[in-house]
């Protein structure tokens, strides 16, 4: 069964890349193209968390193939994403240490910008007042009929829009424990006769 989500994907990616948008590409020379679209690598926190003026930007992007790597866990057939989360300082600190979830996506394109295959990741990174550096491996395994060292196919990277970041708190979920209703006692009135 096809997955409804590509073709809105795919035309999301297609206007991104075609309409003059730059990526920035890294891979050793056994990969396939793996490209981090500048214009899905940032994210305002404030979709998170109310108030706060603070971006997230993904940088320091690198990819690496199985092959070249043995920390990736299909071998050779698996492709490393290693990407940087940063997080400036809170100019007026005033929220509590936050988790926050940021939706990632990762697509297979071919040479015609259709899109192949698409996975989605999340990451759960800590946010606090301080600035943050937070290094994170996506691993990626491409479909079978796809080597991972094809020149007419490429990977791209980036924040997914359509997916707003969840936040927990740091004190975590209290559970409100539900009341019984109370009986409400009737007032006897005695009238004389």
């Amino acid at each position: 069964m096809a997955n409804p989500i590509v073709p809105i994907v795919s035309s999301l990616l297609i206007s991104t890349v075609l309409t003059g948008c730059s990526t920035f590409s890294s891979s050793d020379s056994a990969c396939m193209k793996t490209s981090l679209v500048t214009s899905l690598s940032k994210m305002p926190l404030s979709r998170a968390i109310r108030g706060d003026a603070r971006t997230m930007t993904l940088s320091d992007f690198k990819a690496g193939c199985g092959g070249s790597s043995n920390q990736l866990p299909g071998g050779s057939d698996d492709i490393g994403i290693n990407v940087t989360f940063m997080v400036p300082a809170a100019k007026h600190p005033r929220h509590r240490v936050n988790k926050v979830t940021f939706p990632l996506f990762v697509a297979l394109v071919d040479k015609n910008e259709n899109v192949i295959d698409r996975r989605d990741e999340s990451v759960d990174i800590k946010i606090s007042d301080k600035s943050l550096n937070f290094a994170h491996k996506i691993i990626y395994t491409p479909p079978k009929e796809v080597a991972v060292d094809s020149e007419n196919h490429r990977i791209l990277v980036g924040f997914n829009e359509s997916k707003p970041p969840i936040v927990s708190s740091s004190e975590g979920v209290k559970k409100i424990a539900p009341q019984k209703p109370r009986k409400k006692r009737i007032k006897r009135v005695g009238y004389l006769s």
